[in-house]
């Protein structure tokens, strides 16, 4: 199941629509029309119902990296020392130590940031992270 953004509580209610098996819009409005009171959608009349409509919204898979205890434990003291304060330089002390740990998921754009610090200080690790989660997201198409 997609975890509905703030940003796009927007249902489409168009009849017909050749999308609505992959509309997250139109999903969203089946499963709020008869519990929600008050429904906010697109103007039907606008709407195009096929893939050319500019509210059609799909899901995307992301790919969150979890925890990098274990790259951690192959590393020497200095290569420690240094990785843990270029990383802390790029997101803060509390963060690092959550991201490490896994209790923060890190998304595509830090797992490249912990990439960029191995990189660095010249370590090549082809996979630093403890476990990979897959997540859908809303994106406008």
């Amino acid at each position: 199941m997609y975890k509905i953004s703030e940003t796009y509580q927007v249902a489409c209610a168009k009849a017909g629509c050749t999308m609505k098996d992959v509309c997250l819009r139109q999903q969203l409005y089946l499963r709020i029309v008869d519990t929600e009171s008050v429904v906010n959608i697109v103007n039907p009349r606008i709407v195009t119902a096929n893939e050319k409509c500019p509210y059609l919204v799909k899901p995307r898979t992301i790919r969150y990296a979890k925890g990098f205890m274990r790259m951690l434990e192959t590393l020497n003291v200095k290569q420690l020392d240094e990785f843990r304060w270029r990383m802390i330089s790029k997101t803060n002390r509390n963060k690092y130590f959550k991201l490490r740990k896994g209790e923060i998921l890190l998304t595509p754009e830090e797992q490249q940031k912990v990439f960029d610090v191995l990189h660095e200080i010249g370590l090549n690790i082809e996979n630093p992270f403890d476990s990979y989660v897959e997540k859908g997201i809303w994106e406008n198409v």
